[in-house]
């Protein structure tokens, strides 16, 4: 969804996690016990669209002054930084360099490349705070695309073949993560570590019902709620948008999945 009329309104097709990763965390030995502790520390932010004021509001749910946190941006997201980028994680280049007292972590990434390091974190789960982050990664496509006969078949084949390697990897993460390593890619050569994240993330991938990809319409719901109560849901020129202003059904489909 955009607010800006020259750029599309793209459609989420599939959930690729049903569980949640997704964890604001500190060093286990920075005195940062609990959410609202943050306030006046320093937080190192991939400057996502929402994640400074979903950071801030997490700290006001649990008592804290939001506005107090510190929140400086990693460059181009993260990606500009050459130690994050070397490293895989900001808690390596931001939290241990003593950049950063905190930073967005997914769980079964650099929550798993701290623990093999033996680097102790204290993480809050955004779920634990009254943060109902609805569902992250999605994947994307074009309304157009969805809408048009001929690319919409290409979806569902693309889709149900993507349905098949979750099912897979959820039932075998060991095989997943072989067949991740054999690509050859430096980022994955560490095997050991793969399995690990592969093993952290099985769990996640599908519904009560075995399904890969289906997304809850209240879950939806419940994010735009939370993020227009909170006063998050802007335009870009910073005007509040209302909750009853957004078409929930206008941001997902699940037409597509098998």
């Amino acid at each position: 969804a955009t607010s800006t009329p020259d750029k599309p309104r793209l459609l989420a097709v599939a959930a690729v996690l049903q569980g949640s990763t997704s964890a604001v965390c500190a060093l286990a030995d920075s005195g940062i016990e609990r959410p609202r502790d943050l306030a006046g520390r320093r937080y190192a932010s991939y400057d996502g669209r929402f994640e400074d004021a979903i950071v801030r509001a997490m700290v006001r749910h649990d008592g804290g002054d939001g506005d107090a946190v510190d929140c400086h941006p990693l460059p181009m997201h993260g990606y500009g930084d050459a130690a994050t980028v070397a490293s895989g994680s900001a808690v390596v280049s931001q939290l241990q360099a003593n950049l950063s007292d905190s930073t967005w972590i997914f769980t079964h990434w650099e929550g798993v490349l701290a623990s093999r390091a033996e680097q102790a974190l204290r993480c809050f789960r955004l779920e634990d705070h009254g943060i109902p982050y609805g569902y992250s990664p999605v994947l994307l496509a074009h309304p157009d695309a969805v809408a048009d006969s001929q690319t919409a078949a290409t979806l569902r084949r693309f889709l149900q073949a993507s349905a098949h390697g979750f099912q897979r990897a959820a039932a075998d993460p060991a095989a997943a993560a072989a067949a991740i390593v054999a690509s050859g890619h430096p980022s994955v050569a560490d095997e050991e570590f793969v399995t690990a994240a592969a093993e952290a993330t099985a769990g996640l991938y599908l519904g009560p019902d075995g399904r890969w990809g289906g997304m809850d319409r209240e879950r939806w719901a419940g994010f735009v709620r939370f993020l227009a109560g909170d006063g998050i849901l802007t335009a870009r020129d910073g005007a509040r948008v209302a909750e009853k202003s957004v078409d929930v059904d206008s941001l997902f489909t699940e037409a597509l999945l098998p």
